[in-house]
């Protein structure tokens, strides 16, 4: 089991890019309903090293969730993602080391294109690291970015108001 504690944000900019070491393609698919306990997931990580399956449970206390993984031969994820239905996502995983920091930038395909999200794996709760300048809004807890909500609502609302404010567009009341 793995105690799992990031804080996520939105990029200010997209610097970021330039600090890339390595990346993957992921594929998430949503067994369990949204804003059940504990989510459900099929997991299906393709890197330069090889290739992951494994089913995932998380469980979700406010601050802080445990992830217990178990390996998928092919075949069992192939199936598990079929019962997933639409509740699905894909995205690339840029890992990027920022100085102490292990941060994971996720850039999302599909209907959820132009999302980016950073996940910066935290070692405490009130972790004082500055960040670098290219990590932008908080929306850790924002239950709207949460994954199985993403794949299950699409692109939350504040998501459209942030990008018009990002580009310089006056955002609508």
């Amino acid at each position: 089991m793995t105690n799992v504690m990031a804080r996520r944000f939105l990029p200010a900019t997209d610097t970021w890019r330039s600090a890339i070491e390595n990346n993957s393609q992921m594929r998430y698919g949503f067994i369990t309903e949204p804003n059940a306990g504990n989510e459900v997931y099929v997991r299906n990580e393709v890197r330069r090293d090889g290739i992951t399956n494994e089913l995932c449970v998380f469980s979700k206390p406010r601050e802080m969730g445990s992830l217990v993984t178990s390996a998928l031969a092919l075949e069992e994820a192939k199936e598990l993602f079929g019962i997933c239905g639409t509740r699905k996502l894909k995205l690339t995983r840029h890992h990027i080391q920022a100085d102490e920091l292990n941060v994971l930038v996720e850039e999302f395909g599909d209907n959820l294109s132009p999302l980016t999200i950073i996940q910066v794996e935290m070692l405490t709760r009130n972790n004082t690291e500055t960040f670098p300048a290219w990590i932008g809004e908080e929306i850790t807890g924002q239950a709207d970015y949460n994954y199985a909500n993403l794949a299950s609502y699409g692109l939350p609302g504040h998501f459209y108001a942030w990008s018009r404010t990002r580009h310089g567009l006056k955002v609508a009341s």
